[in-house]
């Protein structure tokens, strides 16, 4: 990341894969997410989706940030702990150009998250697909640092730490892929070869789907069995 910690302190623009482009203030790079300021909003962006990066201010505009005290060094700063730190607060997520989301993280395994979304219930989300999650507390500032000794919790202790291992867990239930954004993305999880799922859909049809292009999915309860 030692190309973006040339820019910290710097009006920058960045264009996101599938997601546009992306201004503000660079004030933060780590080892898989930098932070951009937009005017009183921070905005967590993945690494891995940036495109492009550019300066957007000329060489007289572009002054450096003072130190902040209460900020991550810039090798530490990771999104899986932005992730962890975010639990609980109010959040905008983006996952593709369709699906932008407003609710809560939940909870925070090895490579995805539990996302509690209005309208959509809670969501699984394998982090590889996050393009960026922003706040939308009033006081806005960046995450502490995380306690190092802090131990996981009773969900994080009940579930698959990873993402193959919950989509494997979910195998007979009723699942809706994507948010169901299409209708042959509802049905029954069978059992299958990761990374590809077996899916029998509401109409009877029998899909393969690779799991590694798989934004999010929900498990629905199984419907109550006749007496």
């Amino acid at each position: 990341m030692s190309l973006f910690k040339k820019f910290i302190g710097c009006e920058v623009m960045v264009e996101l894969i599938g997601c546009g482009s992306h201004s503000g203030m660079l004030v933060d790079a780590g080892v898989d997410a930098v932070v951009l300021k937009q005017e009183h909003r921070y905005k967590y962006i993945a690494a891995a989706h940036i495109q492009s990066l550019e300066s957007a201010g000329s060489s007289d505009t572009e002054k450096k940030l003072p130190d902040y005290s209460g900020g991550y060094a810039a090798s530490r700063l990771s999104l899986i702990e932005l992730l962890r730190q975010a639990r609980s607060l109010p959040s905008l997520i983006k996952l593709d150009r369709h699906q932008f989301l407003y609710g809560t993280v939940t909870a925070v395994y090895e490579d995805y998250f539990e996302y509690e979304a209005v309208g959509n219930g809670k969501l699984i989300v394998p982090t590889c697909h996050l393009k960026w999650i922003s706040l939308l507390a009033d006081d806005q500032h960046w995450f502490p640092a995380a306690n190092p000794e802090s131990q996981p919790t009773a969900d994080q202790e009940q579930s698959p730490p990873t993402y193959s291992g919950r989509l494997l867990a979910s195998q007979g239930f009723p699942v809706i892929l994507d948010r169901g954004l299409a209708p042959h993305k509802y049905g029954i999880l069978l059992q299958s070869e990761f990374p590809f799922l077996e899916l029998k859909s509401a109409d009877g049809k029998t899909i393969h789907y690779n799991a590694e292009h798989i934004k999010c999915f929900a498990i629905m309860k199984k419907p109550a069995s006749n007496p």
